[in-house]
């Protein structure tokens, strides 16, 4: 596919006292992103910390939001209506953002050389001024997204004795917002926040149908996460005096998919979660907009491995937690659902898992393809959040270990066991050691928490 002549702008941005709009176009289509802040006066923020300032955090949440739209590849970003917000840098945090985190798009519409929208404007671009949030809270602030991982940050910062609320969200590609929310609060029955802060974005363009309509040859929108739930967890820290947000990003979001040769480097679906990724985040956010700003990853320290591991204390919450990104809790056919659902076969009861699933994921033949992948049978590892292939294979040999049977853990026995020489042991201290030199963890924070991790 040659590079497009699509233009891509930002038409409006209004802020509301408790939502702010998001007007984009692409060449003639019109499309709206709507966030909604169920506690928060966006107003009270204005007279806080002026309307200039809060202006400038809207116009870095609508350039935040603008990235989804480049899965269809514009040959320009028009930010004039918002460039009196942005700085030289924020267009530069824009574009090595989209370079390493939409390499899997890039990837499956077999562009190598698109390197990202031109970047254009017609009016100054603002300044790099920032603030400081006042002394006094050092709750965390902490993003729950219903699952695992949450769940085992929650009880390690309880066992810390930190105090933490959540910032949970909900995005309308994902169902109804009642049904995300309740799901996601489900782990409240398990861990004690102080409060519970929910966003909820309305989004007309990543359910897909506008790409699938007009540009049928293109891969489906490629919405990222990470970096749109910090800039929009932004207003909560601003209101609350939040210093620290912390997310439950382990050390195998470091590893990629695989090399494009075509490119000339890695694939990584989970880059938006690497410890490249994470330090980009906060020096951005520490440098141009909140000084005394920590954004970090708990669980960088630790492997997938380590969590499931640990995860596994904790089986009365098996039934409250999910992780699909597909259809909530499980839609069960695809990687995010066979790798997690491996992990807990491997680590918890199987009778408890059952209760939860109620098939066995070893004979499904829509989910063979994926478990190929995720022991390295076959091209490369799933593009989805999944550990490395080791990890995988280990929680496999633990399955039949445990005398679980099916066709996935017969194909891993012919393709893996029988035709390579593993040391189990060596695989096991490298996936269960915690790295205690390559995170950005406060020191007081690790302090109080390595010993749990």
């Amino acid at each position: 596919m040659k590079h497009s002549n699509i233009n891509l702008s930002v038409q409006q941005l209004l802020p509301h006292r408790h939502h702010i709009d998001i007007i984009y176009k692409i060449d003639s289509f019109y499309f709206s992103t709507k966030l909604f802040y169920d506690n928060i006066d966006l107003y009270h923020l204005n007279e806080k910390y002026t309307q200039d300032y809060m202006y400038k955090i809207y116009c870095h949440i609508a350039l935040i939001e603008g990235l989804k739209y480049c899965s269809v590849f514009p040959k320009f970003f028009d930010l004039s209506q918002i460039a009196d917000g942005l700085s030289e840098s924020s267009l530069s945090f824009f574009t090595h953002t989209y370079r390493n985190a939409y390499t899997q798009n890039m990837y499956e519409n077999n562009i190598s050389t698109y390197e990202g929208p031109e970047l254009i404007f017609n009016q100054p671009l603002g300044s790099n001024k920032t603030i400081s949030l006042d002394s006094g809270n050092d709750d965390i602030l902490m993003g729950n997204g219903g699952g695992k991982d949450s769940l085992l940050l929650a009880k390690i910062l309880e066992k810390a004795n930190m105090n933490f609320s959540l910032f949970q969200w909900a995005r309308s590609e994902y169902g109804k917002f009642d049904y995300q929310y309740n799901l996601s609060s489900k782990l409240c029955k398990h861990i004690t926040p102080k409060e519970i802060h929910p966003i909820i974005i309305y989004d007309d363009f990543t359910d897909g149908i506008f790409v699938k309509r007009y540009y049928p040859n293109l891969a489906p929108p490629f919405t990222l996460g990470t970096p749109e739930c910090i800039f929009e967890a932004l207003p909560i820290i601003l209101d609350k005096n939040y210093h620290y947000l912390t997310f439950g990003n382990e050390k195998s979001s470091d590893t990629g998919n695989l090399f494009w040769e075509d490119l000339g480097r890695e694939v990584n679906h989970q880059w938006i979660k690497s410890f490249e990724a994470e330090t980009l985040f906060n020096s951005f956010i520490r440098n141009h907009l909140i000084s005394n700003f920590n954004y970090f990853s708990l669980f960088k320290p630790i492997y997938d491995f380590r969590i499931f591991q640990k995860v596994s204390q904790y089986p009365e919450a098996l039934p409250d937690m999910h992780s699909c990104n597909i259809y909530k809790p499980w839609c069960k056919k695809c990687p995010k659902c066979a790798y997690v659902w491996l992990g807990y076969l491997a680590f918890f009861d199987t009778e408890a898992v059952n209760k939860v699933f109620k098939t066995n994921p070893f004979d499904d033949p829509d989910l063979f393809h994926f478990y190929k992948q995720l022991v390295g049978a076959n091209d490369h590892k799933s593009f989805e959040c999944v550990g490395n292939i080791e990890e995988s294979r280990f929680y496999m040999k633990k399955c039949i270990d445990k005398g679980l049977k099916g066709n996935a853990l017969r194909m891993f026995e012919q393709e893996i066991l029988n035709k390579q020489q593993i040391d189990w042991n060596v695989i096991e201290r490298k996936y269960t050691t915690v790295d205690f030199n390559r995170h950005n963890i406060p020191d007081n924070i690790f302090q109080m928490c390595k010993q749990f991790l």
